[in-house]
């Protein structure tokens, strides 16, 4: 209903319908519908994406989103990718000494863990 609410009343391309697009995308995730999942992601990076520009911490949750949706399906490095792009936009966005950055930092982390490469995650952590 929501995303239904915000279309009629913004239209299509309006940062709150690509927010619905991610809460839909994230259930989907969640439920195992991976297809599902990355088409809403894919939607809301485009909406993000032309109402913000590519800088945006925004477009940088969209990243989130898909490096975790790649790590649920065992693609590593492409997971790897996408959560360095949020880095490099909250980087941009926010500065070094910031929350969404230590964030991003903390998925890449977990994400070198997974992978074994411990030195690697180690510094990532710290």
């Amino acid at each position: 209903k929501a995303k239904a609410i915000n279309v009629q009343v913004y239209g299509e391309d309006n940062q709150n319908v690509a927010g619905n697009y991610s809460d839909i995308g994230r259930l989907a995730r969640d439920q195992g519908q991976m297809k599902r999942a990355r088409d809403m992601f894919e939607n809301a990076l485009r909406i993000n994406v032309q109402v913000y520009g590519d800088i945006n911490q925004s477009v940088a949750a969209n990243y989130i989103d898909f490096g975790r949706l790649a790590t649920d399906e065992g693609e590593l490095e492409i997971a790897k990718d996408m959560f360095e792009k949020a880095l490099s936009i909250d980087s941009k966005v926010f500065g070094r000494n910031n929350q969404n950055v230590a964030s991003d930092y903390t998925d890449i982390g977990r994400l070198a863990r997974d992978q074994g490469r411990l030195d690697y995650a180690k510094r990532k952590f710290e």
